[in-house]
Parts: structure tokens; C-alpha cells; sequence
């Protein structure tokens, strides 16, 4: 095979850009407290709640939606629910805390 001068090309990668949950995170008054241990209370309730869901966290980290009349549930990210439980349950330290973990 030949040399081809264009493979020498530098590319470039965009910057990651943050996810839609720290992206709420850092609209939230830093202040602001959330409850963890409370199921409708909590930060990711309440971020699920943000955008019209309601939301309830049960049992096992699993998310209870109800979108209209339709029942929904998945497991909340390890990592999320990382950033929300460790530390002090704040807006600003959860999110200092999920820029820390790259989300």
C-alpha cells in the first residue's frame, strides 16, 4: 500500500457535552436540598418530575413513571445514583459531584 500525505491529518473530538441531568442539576438553586431517602422527594424524582413524569422511586433503585395512563419503570444509572446518595444532599454539591464523575 502507499503513503498517502492525508493520513497525517490531525482530527479533532468535539468536547463532551454534559448530560440533560447535570444540565438540570445546575439550573437548580445550589442550596436547594432534596431527600434521598424519601421516594417522591428525592433528586431524580424530582428530576423526572421536571418534565411532566410523575415519578415515584421504589425498592432496588428501580423508577416508577407513569406517562399519562401508561406504566413505566427502568433502573436508575449507577452513577447518578451515585452522585445523589454520597455527600451532602444538595443541588450544587450533586452537581460538583456529577461533573467530578464526567457525567
Amino acid at each position: 500500500m502507499l503513503y498517502d500525505p492525508r493520513w497525517e491529518v490531525e482530527t479533532k473530538v468535539a468536547p463532551k457535552r454534559e448530560s440533560r441531568f447535570v444540565r438540570w442539576l445546575a439550573k437548580r438553586p445550589a442550596n436547594a436540598t432534596y431527600n434521598y431517602v424519601n421516594p417522591t422527594n428525592c433528586g431524580y424524582a424530582q428530576y423526572l418530575r421536571s418534565f411532566g413524569c410523575f415519578a415515584l422511586v421504589g425498592p432496588e433503585f428501580y423508577v416508577g413513571l407513569w406517562l399519562g395512563f401508561i406504566p413505566v419503570a427502568w433502573h436508575v444509572p449507577a452513577k447518578t445514583n451515585a452522585v445523589l446518595i454520597h455527600g451532602e444532599w444538595t443541588f450544587g454539591a450533586a452537581l460538583k459531584r456529577a461533573r467530578d464523575a464526567g457525567l
